[in-house]
């Protein structure tokens, strides 16, 4: 290496100028895709500490890790019957023994009796789960103002994205995009004039929530959590029918929504499981910065709604998710005003945990 580099010194130069190229021309995508690769190494590393730090030393199963046999003396040598002394079960390093041969005094009397101390337990499930998911949505936004649909775009949406559960804290991060259909109009001399076109879709999305398990129910859980969503809107131009050139625009969201649910499993047998789960909250806060016009809007707080139905098996799940989000439109005082616009994505997710 060290030699290639001598004899060709420019080499450096041009592949930093190449990335700083790419940089400027790809933009948001640059930046997301450093993003997720930065969630890659947090997770590899965050599951590369939990196993050092809650497994065995040699990392295997507590049954390797076993004390050696006790020998009992035979029953003639145990007058009053004891199967073993006291001090055979305090020096007991694991749990409950198991018994290569009878208690039984007269079966046991003749060779006595070996007690195994060799246990199958598996390891506890400190380190929770987390894996990575794709999903596809079909994707509706829509606009309106009292009973006129001023728009709407539809088409799919695709997402790649993280999750992790440890105890009762879980956590999901995913990065989606896509280009949809455009059906709309604008607003000219003559009117209103319809027009179709196309709008580009770039963001990202995180959640958190705090789940407490149902007492004797280990499988179900009621949940308190907060979502996060950052995305670019981005119309391009187009021609109206009369054949008017509209310029397009492009627009940033940003929106919180807190949300309380519940979820529960159950098992079908086989290995496979049942996955339900269901929320309800509020688009809290959000921010709409049209860059046209360079202002900031705010659209008033609506609802928010999420269900999930999986199958799972061993590390593998397929998942059918519907989320709704609503907003009321901003005050009409303002120079422009976003009127009240919902989105709805249902689609179908795919992954596996590690």
């Amino acid at each position: 290496m060290s030699n290639f580099f001598e004899a060709k010194p420019g080499v450096l130069a041009n592949v930093f100028q190449t990335a700083q190229t790419a940089r400027r021309h790809c933009g948001w995508a640059f930046v997301l895709t450093r993003f997720l690769l930065a969630i890659a190494l947090v997770s590899h590393a965050s599951r590369a500490s939990c196993q050092q730090a809650y497994t065995t030393p040699k990392e295997i199963a507590p049954e390797v890790i076993a004390a050696p046999p006790v020998y009992l003396p035979p029953v003639s040598e145990s007058p009053y019957g004891a199967y073993a002394p006291s001090s055979v079960f305090q020096d007991m390093t694991t749990t409950r023994p198991s018994f290569s041969g009878s208690l039984d005094p007269i079966i046991a009397k003749e060779e006595g009796t070996i007690i195994n101390t060799t246990t199958k337990q598996p390891a506890p499930s400190i380190c929770g789960t987390q894996g990575w998911f794709m999903q596809v949505d079909s994707f509706t936004w829509n606009e309106s103002y009292r009973s006129l649909e001023l728009l709407e775009e539809t088409g799919p949406l695709f997402s790649v994205g993280y999750h992790a559960r440890k105890q009762n804290n879980r956590y999901r991060v995913a990065i989606f995009g896509g280009s949809v259909n455009y059906d709309g109009g604008y607003f000219s001399d003559n009117g209103y004039e319809s027009s179709t076109s196309t709008t580009d879709y770039l963001g990202v999305s995180c959640e958190y929530d705090f789940r407490w398990r149902l007492p004797n129910r280990p499988n179900d859980a009621i949940f308190v959590g907060v979502g996060t969503r950052l995305w670019s809107r981005t119309i391009n131009d187009t021609l109206t029918e009369l054949d008017d050139f509209v310029v397009g625009g492009r627009e940033t969201w940003w929106t919180i929504y807190p949300r309380v649910g519940v979820d529960v499993m159950r098992s079908l047998g086989n290995d496979w499981h049942l996955y339900v789960s269901g929320s309800l909250g509020l688009t809290a806060y959000t921010s709409e910065y049209v860059h046209l016009f360079e202002m900031t809007l705010n659209p008033k707080s609506g609802l928010y709604g999420q269900a999930e139905v999986s199958l799972r098996k061993n590390r593998l799940f397929l998942s059918l998710m519907v989320e709704h989000f609503s907003w009321e439109r901003t005050d009409l005082d303002e120079v422009i005003f976003q009127p009240k616009s919902t989105m709805l994505t249902v689609g179908m997710l795919a992954g596996f945990n590690f």
